[in-house]
């Protein structure tokens, strides 16, 4: 039922998106900024999850609960570091990436915005994918419903961003709504497999 509600909730979000900004070069420039991030993070990150999951069951079963969760701690900990260190990254060369991404954007407003909303963005990359590795943590504790509820709530938040920033901020309530969207996916997800599962908890 939420995932059939969420339907709803993102067709609202795009009649809004085309309702405050259309098919212009304004959308273009942020659907190309938002390419930024997930291109160069995607790099270090592809399989990530798909990776960290399987082993995880596996070591469950072979070491035992306690110490599989004392490894998904320490690779949490370790590839945060390395995210970071892309998520820089994507900061530093987003204009050159940019030209890379849309080598026809000749204007050069339209090639600033780009630049401009894939740093902003380049924070809600760098929480994405460590909510790609909370939602299947939670999958793998056969907890399918918080996941969900989250990615509900989350894109619950880019409509309420659109309807009351888009009037104020432009094209930037997007960026608002999405960065938002990460921030509570992220603490939401990250407080239950710490309260309920025992996840990032240290083991003396």
């Amino acid at each position: 039922m939420i995932t059939f509600i969420s339907k709803f909730v993102g067709y609202l979000r795009e009649i809004l998106i085309a309702k405050y900004f259309g098919a212009t070069g304004v959308t273009d420039a942020f659907l190309v900024g938002s390419l930024v991030p997930s291109m160069v993070l995607g790099l270090f990150a592809g399989g990530f999850a798909t990776l960290i999951i399987p082993t995880y069951i596996e070591k469950k079963k072979s070491i035992g609960e306690e110490k599989a969760k004392i490894f998904v701690n320490q690779i949490f900990f370790v590839w945060s570091i390395i995210f970071a260190f892309a998520s820089l990254l994507a900061l530093i060369f987003a204009p050159a990436l940019v030209r890379i991404i849309a080598p026809g954007f000749r204007d050069d407003s339209r090639l600033g915005l780009a630049v401009l909303i894939s740093r902003y963005l380049v924070f809600f990359g760098f929480l994405n994918i460590l909510i790609g590795l909370f939602t299947g943590l939670n999958q793998a504790e056969k907890q399918f419903l918080i996941p969900t509820i989250a990615g509900f709530a989350g894109n619950f938040l880019i409509v309420l961003s659109l309807i009351f920033l888009a009037p104020f901020l432009g094209i930037n309530s997007w960026t608002v709504g999405q960065t938002l969207l990460g921030v509570f996916n992220f603490s939401f997800l990250f407080f239950i497999l710490k309260k309920d599962t025992n996840f990032f908890i240290s083991s003396t």
